[in-house]
């Protein structure tokens, strides 16, 4: 939480009585998060155009040169020693084609097909999808999911792709084991009403000169990343009216926080 100080001497004419002092806590948590979520939202949003432009004159001559390399590959002996080459040429296609994917999903995102609904059902089952990647890694994990959360209107698989993306980053982040847990809460606002969900690991955390770069478009610290997934992800939450923010953690990790508005009148589903 965030908050501001003010302090201003009060005069005896004002107090009628001794001079005294009046210090005043103003909770501004929510302007603070929303500024900042909008700050990282106007960051690369005219990259949008450009982005669906390049993955369109990427996307057209690749699908010409893999037919062309599949062709090839069909007219040589099987035992052809080039064989091998041509199946890492394959790959390497696969890799330019899932990043053009990303690329125009990016640029231009999917209708969402809204529907309200408990937000507590698609934790869980990403968290029960990657329960094998969690035990090999040696994480430990917590589930604390409030229940009888109000209903949020959201594209199902839309959102359980943000949730999927932060939680792989989390598992990435902790190679040598760690802890790592999920909560869902209800959190009221003087302005109004959310629903929040926060992931936090014990991982290796981010560093301070790039932690404000990570929702940036191709920005990514992985070799093989394409630095788009937590720019969708972004993306996707803005098309819901919600936020995300993330911050290091004192212990070590980070926590990523993200933040739905509730609609006026919305009773619990569940």
């Amino acid at each position: 939480k965030e908050f501001l100080l003010e302090a201003r001497w009060l005069t005896p004419a004002e107090t009628e009585g001794p001079i005294a002092a009046i210090l005043a806590f103003d909770d501004v948590t929510e302007t603070v998060g929303e500024v900042e979520f909008q700050r990282r939202v106007d960051r690369f949003a005219s990259v949008g155009d450009l982005s669906a432009v390049i993955a369109h004159e990427i996307r057209n001559p690749l699908t010409g040169i893999r037919t062309t390399i599949q062709y090839v590959g069909g007219k040589m002996p099987r035992d052809s020693i080039l064989r091998g080459d041509l199946e890492e040429v394959i790959k390497e296609l696969d890799r330019i084609e899932q990043f053009t994917t990303d690329l125009l999903q990016f640029a231009r995102p999917k209708s969402f097909q809204l529907v309200e609904q408990d937000i507590n059902p698609i934790l869980e089952t990403v968290m029960d999808n990657l329960e094998i990647p969690f035990a090999e890694a040696g994480i430990t994990v917590r589930r604390d999911l409030a229940p009888n959360l109000p209903g949020l209107p959201f594209d199902r698989d839309a959102i359980q792709q943000v949730f999927l993306n932060i939680v792989l980053n989390a598992i990435e982040a902790m190679p040598g084991g760690g802890q790592f847990r999920i909560s869902s809460s209800v959190r009221r606002y003087r302005s109004r009403l959310a629903v929040e969900v926060a992931f936090s690991d014990t991982g290796c955390g981010i560093s301070e000169e790039v932690i404000d770069k990570i929702f940036d478009p191709f920005f990514t610290s992985k070799p093989a990343g394409t630095g788009l997934g937590l720019s969708i992800s972004l993306q996707i939450l803005r098309e819901h009216g919600g936020r995300i923010t993330v911050r290091n953690r004192s212990q070590g990790g980070v926590t990523f926080r993200l933040s739905f508005p509730v609609r006026a009148g919305a009773g619990a589903s569940g």
